[in-house]
């Protein structure tokens, strides 16, 4: 590669949480991690898979608009949602379930007016 080119990778080091190789061309917004099963919806988490929210609506309301974040919803996440509990208000966000099967993430609404607001 000839100095000064730049290609689409990018490392970086988040305070917190992973190293990461990323590849620009896909976004260069944060990344969050999200399972109900080992997460906390406190400071410090969200930023790591080690270190997960455990709701989705946390992970939203840590993002930022227009910046092209990616929330990564864990293999094996459960969630249940009341009444409008989960309200994607910011645009330019991702949200993606991990896993495979059995283990893929899984929403579940208990009230008749459950909702996810987009």
């Amino acid at each position: 590669m000839v100095a000064g080119t730049k290609t689409s990778q990018f490392v970086r080091k988040t305070p917190g949480g992973v190293f990461n190789v990323e590849d620009q061309s896909i976004t260069t917004g944060d990344r969050w991690y999200v399972h109900s099963g080992t997460g906390t919806d406190a400071v410090g988490y969200g930023t790591h898979p080690d270190k997960p929210l455990a709701t989705i609506d946390d992970a939203i309301g840590l993002a930022t608009a227009s910046q092209g974040d990616i929330i990564y919803v864990m293999p094996g996440h459960a969630e249940t949602i009341g009444a409008g509990e989960i309200d994607v208000d910011k645009i330019g966000l991702s949200i993606i379930g991990l896993g495979v099967e059995n283990d893929r993430p899984t929403i579940t609404f208990d009230e008749t007016t459950s909702d996810v607001d987009i």
